[in-house]
């Protein structure tokens, strides 16, 4: 009970300040209308003919004051029965958002995750005696390379996991000594995808656009 008393209150203190510009602007509608009528239910009520002070000038400043207050007062019950909508509607954006981030950072851990398997995958290639085939290998590596360009695209966009699965140009270093590339291409593959995720999950982890 105490919390939804707090919680009206909380509502009828935002709902009390604002009020006066639209009682100001909208009196002409809503107030003078209703003072009128106010008017005539007092005077029937006690059986006169009008209710006046016996002054103009006081009679006039206090039906335009009666109709403010009664347009102020509708403006009041407006906002006060509008704002738990709000307020309902404004929590639910900040969980989600909430959540959302939180659905981001668990993505960019398991992406991390998979790069340490990466990392693993790497070491294998660099230290195999050929006891393994480039095919054997690039089988391996695809299907790391498909779980990462999945959580990518999760946690970014299809693009950026597009631009993850076509590199484009790897860069391969030359065998000055016998001639060709120093590495087999899985290999060189797996080094440039290493690089990429390591700055992905930093410019990330930094909030930066990339």
């Amino acid at each position: 009970m105490h919390r939804v008393f707090s919680f009206w209150w909380l509502c009828a203190k935002s709902a009390f300040w604002g009020n006066s510009a639209f009682a100001n602007d909208w009196q002409w509608v809503v107030g003078n209308p209703a003072a009128s009528a106010l008017g005539i239910l007092i005077a029937g009520y006690f059986g006169i003919k009008a209710v006046t002070t016996g002054s103009d000038i006081q009679d006039n400043f206090i039906a335009a004051l009666v109709a403010f207050v009664i347009t102020w007062f509708v403006a009041f019950l407006v906002r006060l029965f509008s704002l738990p909508a709000k307020y309902y509607c404004d929590e639910k954006e900040r969980a989600d958002r909430n959540e959302a981030k939180k659905r981001k950072q668990e993505l960019l851990d398991e992406i991390s995750a998979l790069r340490v398997e990466m990392t693993a995958l790497r070491v294998d290639m660099d230290h195999d005696p050929k006891r393994v085939s480039d095919a054997e290998w690039r089988n391996k590596f695809d299907g790391l390379q498909d779980k990462i360009a999945a959580k990518i695209e999760q946690f970014s966009s299809r693009a950026e996991a597009d631009a993850y699965r076509h590199r484009g140009n790897v860069p391969r270093p030359i065998n000055t000594n016998m001639g060709g590339f120093l590495r087999p291409l899985h290999l060189d593959i797996c080094i440039h995808d290493l690089d990429y995720l390591k700055q992905f999950i930093i410019d990330y982890s930094r909030n930066k656009e990339k």
